[in-house]
């Protein structure tokens, strides 16, 4: 009878060593998960800067690109306006210059 009890208090103490082990190796799952989780979180927040800022360089190179296609539309408009003068220079010399063979 001693000994089915020394027994059975080995098996339990061994069943209690067994859970222990157990719970600690879940920890370890545990903490090993929220490390990943921790690193993941980093990586997101670098991953989300790095897109907030080729947004923004992207909305400025898109402003930049704007005034520089409105600088050239001014640019061509002031140059058809000087070809025009041109010609109608050349118009009012040619009729200058005919009146005077006249």
């Amino acid at each position: 009878m001693v000994l089915n009890v020394e027994r059975e208090k080995n098996m339990i103490l061994e069943q209690q060593a067994q859970l222990q082990r157990e719970k600690e190796q879940d920890q370890m799952k545990l903490y090993a998960k929220l490390e990943k989780l921790d690193v993941l979180e980093k990586e997101c927040f670098r991953l989300t800067t790095t897109q907030k800022t080729a947004e923004d360089k992207i909305k400025h190179l898109e402003e930049k690109l704007k005034e520089e296609e409105h600088q050239r539309k001014l640019f061509q408009d002031k140059a058809s306006e000087l070809q025009t003068g041109l010609e109608i220079s050349k118009i009012i010399m040619s009729s200058v210059s005919n009146l005077k063979h006249s």
